[in-house]
């Protein structure tokens, strides 16, 4: 019987995180008037009151950024790290 080697999955150096991938906080929605409107398996519902615009939000530590913006557009709230 031959035996597979085993072979680990590739791993990540904390170095290797770039700008490009950033988390969305809930403190920024809430900052923003954004309310959590539902949990859901792997994500949670966000919606701007103001817009009645809803957004799916993953519980990632790190999304991409163009997620991100993506995010934030359909909220009607201003991107992370730029002035409103």
């Amino acid at each position: 019987m031959n035996a597979m080697p085993f072979r680990s999955a590739p791993t990540r150096r904390a170095s290797s995180v770039t700008q490009s991938e950033i988390a969305i906080s809930r403190a920024h929605l809430r900052k923003h008037g954004c309310v959590l409107k539902r949990e859901g398996c792997g994500h949670s519902l966000w919606m701007n009151p103001r817009t009645g615009q809803t957004e799916a939000v993953p519980r990632h530590s790190e999304i991409p950024d163009n997620l991100a913006r993506k995010i934030c557009r359909g909220l009607s709230v201003p991107e992370i790290g730029k002035s409103p």
